[in-house]
């Protein structure tokens, strides 16, 4: 069923999220998903992994646009960068202290 590899695009979105959330949680910098190539120490892959996240959730229904996206990692996970984009795929919110 589906595309790359039998896998149905909830498969496939779910696999990309839990590889950059491996990725991320591991410290990695520079990493590989889905044959690109990101670094989370230069501010354009950063931008570039906060895209594809969005379009991957509104490739399977979850519609919402960047703007949205940003204001909800400021909001939820205390910022817009790297360590909102860990806090966000691992679900740890800032805390209100």
């Amino acid at each position: 069923m589906g595309g790359k590899n039998g896998q149905d695009i909830f498969s496939r979105t779910a696999k990309f999220l839990q590889d950059l959330r491996t990725s991320l949680i591991q410290g990695n910098s520079e990493f590989t998903l889905d044959g690109v190539e990101y670094n989370t120490n230069v501010f354009d892959d950063i931008n570039r992994i906060k895209d594809e996240i969005v379009h991957r959730l509104c490739t399977i229904g979850i519609m919402f646009e960047r703007d949205a996206f940003d204001y909800m990692l400021s909001e939820l996970y205390g910022g817009v960068d790297v360590d909102a984009i860990r806090r966000f795929v691992m679900d740890s919110p800032a805390s209100d202290d």
